[in-house]
């Protein structure tokens, strides 16, 4: 499990991430350990839209490309992806890729991650 405090990370302007919360184009990270074998993250995520546009996010293990969604819900919903890992520490990533606003309409595109379960698969 991790919660949103875990994840570490600052935007492409320099802007410090806090508690899962994306309101920058960057890149946020966090540690965690994983079983060997084939596993499935699921990650709790929500998006604000401008434009109507969703947050697009891309996900990654250890620098490696395992998924990308557009999150579009407002309300936390979960995302799944499956991976298959040698087990052991590893690095899973979320980069928000497409920031954007419409300040004429006061709508401004952001992602907000919550917590992410990685759940060991028999399948």
């Amino acid at each position: 499990l991790i919660s949103p405090e875990e994840w570490q990370g600052v935007s492409d302007g320099g802007d410090i991430y806090e508690e899962g919360n994306m309101y920058w184009k960057g890149s946020m990270h966090a540690a965690v350990g994983f079983p060997k074998g084939r596993s499935r993250i699921n990650i709790m995520a929500r998006g604000t839209p401008s434009d109507g546009i969703f947050p697009y996010m891309i996900v990654e293990l250890d620098a490696e490309v395992i998924g990308e969604v557009f999150v579009d819900s407002q309300d936390f919903a979960e995302y799944p992806f499956v991976v298959e890992t040698d087990g052991g520490p590893k690095v899973l990533s979320i980069t928000f890729a497409n920031d954007g606003s419409n300040e004429e309409i006061n709508e401004d595109r952001n992602l907000y991650i919550g917590e992410v379960k990685i759940i060991k698969s028999n399948e």
